[in-house]
């Protein structure tokens, strides 16, 4: 018995020891009170003092704003397909332009060159060849001398002309090409003024065999050759020809120009 009562004696004892001892104090206990008033001011809107923000939900759009807003993104949407309208068009306008262009820079090219070519045709050099006579200068009957005639029908000279001439009898009509000249032929250049010419002396007797074949149609009398020149463009051309005396042609002592072997550039 008297150990409980000893028991509960030194409960209260230490109950009411514990009421008389003060308590701990806080950190910011022995600050002042301005201090404090900062510390706590600075601290919102952290972990400890988070701030509190209202949120006030938006009021449900009228009939009238929503018509608004539709009529808006409608007249937008219209805009809009009318501006990709517009582009495509724009679009397809330069394609075109771009096509009519090219086509006329085509055009105007071709015009150009035309016209550089046409000039070149008028003012170039243009060397022909035809027979000027025959003459017998051995008292026969027959004449052993002809003369051919170059002469330049352009607007400019021709330049660096050199040409060669043969004469002979051969089959009726030609069954073969006429022969042309050695390369190693003396060659002898000049030029031929707009409007000149240059005459070409060639000698030739007939044989009594010849004579015989041209007069029994089976031959003829050849005369072939080719004039080459230069223009002034620096261009070559040349001037071939071809005349011939057949039976009919003989009594008559003309050269006619033969089907063959006579062109020009």
């Amino acid at each position: 018995m008297f150990l409980r009562w000893l028991s509960v004696a030194l409960i209260l004892a230490s109950t009411n020891a514990a009421a008389v001892t003060p308590s701990t104090t806080t950190p910011h206990s022995s600050l002042p009170a301005s201090a404090s008033r900062s510390v706590v001011a600075n601290d919102r809107g952290t972990v400890q003092l988070p701030l509190v923000v209202s949120v006030k939900a938006m009021p449900e759009p009228t009939q009238q704003e929503r018509e608004y807003r539709d009529a808006e993104r409608r007249e937008k949407s219209d805009s809009d397909w009318w501006l990709v309208k517009l582009t495509g068009a724009l679009a397809i306008a330069t394609v075109a332009l771009a096509i009519v262009t090219a086509f006329l820079w085509a055009a105007t090219r071709r015009l150009v060159i035309d016209a550089k070519d046409t000039s070149k045709m008028q003012l170039r050099a243009y060397v022909s060849v035809d027979t000027e006579h025959m003459v017998d200068s051995s008292g026969n009957t027959i004449p052993n001398r002809h003369g051919f005639l170059i002469k330049n029908h352009g607007n400019t000279p021709a330049h660096d002309l050199e040409h060669w001439t043969l004469i002979g009898v051969s089959d009726f009509p030609l069954k073969h090409k006429l022969e042309a000249p050695d390369e190693n032929r003396l060659i002898v250049k000049t030029v031929v003024h707009p409007g000149n010419d240059r005459l070409v002396i060639t000698d030739l007797a007939l044989l009594s065999e010849e004579m015989t074949a041209i007069e029994a149609g089976t031959h003829a009398w050849y005369a072939w050759g080719c004039a080459r020149y230069f223009d002034v463009f620096g261009e070559p051309h040349s001037t071939n020809f071809c005349f011939f005396v057949d039976k009919d042609a003989l009594a008559l002592q003309r050269w006619a120009h033969y089907k063959d072997g006579n062109e020009a550039t």
